[in-house]
């Protein structure tokens, strides 16, 4: 009964291209992912205050203030062209055709158009994701319904050689009862 939610879907990859693409040094990309993963809570603005707060490398962050500011490819479609519309020039194209495989794979899956929406500063904050990342997003609330992504390292940390993985998490009580998950208090 869940009509209209999109999945936006990100790489992992193309954060790490993109950061490159800026100037971010490898050692501050951990902490530079955290605050643009407050893209949608504190804005641009703020995003870019925070990095500068936090001392990053000041040419990366007027890189990122000027990409930010530029003309939105929100609507852009989810195919190459779409896709690239939304990327700073030099991004591989191995990413590229790997999130466009992606969306052919979802569409043929589902026999209509994919519901998938490129976010390139989609960062579902865990570090170990590996590849392709996504959140299940819905208009009718502000908070994603559920999400995940590829972790190939993680499982390879406990065998002891690499292993691809690919996990999600749905929230259950999201989906339910929304409107009483967003007057959720928690104790203290």
């Amino acid at each position: 009964g869940l009509e209209g939610g999109i999945v936006r879907v990100n790489d992992r990859r193309v954060l790490d291209a993109m950061l490159d693409v800026f100037g971010f040094a490898p050692d501050e990309r951990p902490g530079v992912l955290i605050t643009i993963d407050k893209l949608d809570k504190i804005a641009a603005d703020g995003v870019i205050a925070e990095l500068r707060d936090r001392g990053a490398t000041a040419t990366a962050v007027d890189s990122l203030a000027a990409y930010l500011a530029r003309p939105s490819a929100d609507a852009a479609g989810f195919d190459a062209a779409g896709i690239r519309a939304a990327l700073p020039a030099g991004i591989p194209d191995e990413i590229v055709d790997h999130l466009v495989a992606l969306g052919d794979t979802v569409a043929a899956a589902r026999g209509a158009e994919a519901p998938l929406r490129f976010d390139p500063f989609l960062v579902r904050g865990m570090g170990y994701y590996t590849g392709t990342i996504f959140e299940l997003a819905h208009p009718s609330v502000d908070y994603s319904l559920g999400g995940g992504g590829r972790y190939d390292g993680m499982i390879g940390r406990f065998l002891g050689q690499d292993a691809p993985a690919v996990g999600f998490s749905i929230g259950f009580e999201r989906i339910v009862d929304p409107v009483s998950y967003t007057h959720l208090t928690l104790p203290t």
